[in-house]
């Protein structure tokens, strides 16, 4: 029997830590939540293989940054905004 890999990950993006999930495998499938949500927004596809999605794609889940388990950035003016938005 093979060891179960954690989804989770932890990553520096722009020297700010960023939470994700990675599941499955297959195509890469990006699933963003939306603005003032989480990662956790996507739970319902995770784990069951009715779904759709299945095992044909390697879904990434993050939690962006300043949303859930990601860090909050540093500072509010303009070079924060515009890190952010180049992610």
């Amino acid at each position: 029997m093979t060891p179960a890999t954690s989804p989770v990950r932890i990553e520096l993006l722009n020297g700010v830590p960023i939470y994700f999930e990675v599941h499955g495998s297959g195509y890469p499938l990006l699933l963003p939540h939306g603005f003032s949500r989480c990662g956790q927004d996507w739970s319902a596809f995770i784990g069951s293989q009715s779904h759709s999605t299945g095992e044909e794609f390697q879904r990434i889940i993050p939690d962006m940054r300043g949303h859930g388990r990601s860090f909050a950035p540093q500072g509010v003016g303009l070079a924060a905004r515009k890190a952010h938005s180049q992610e």
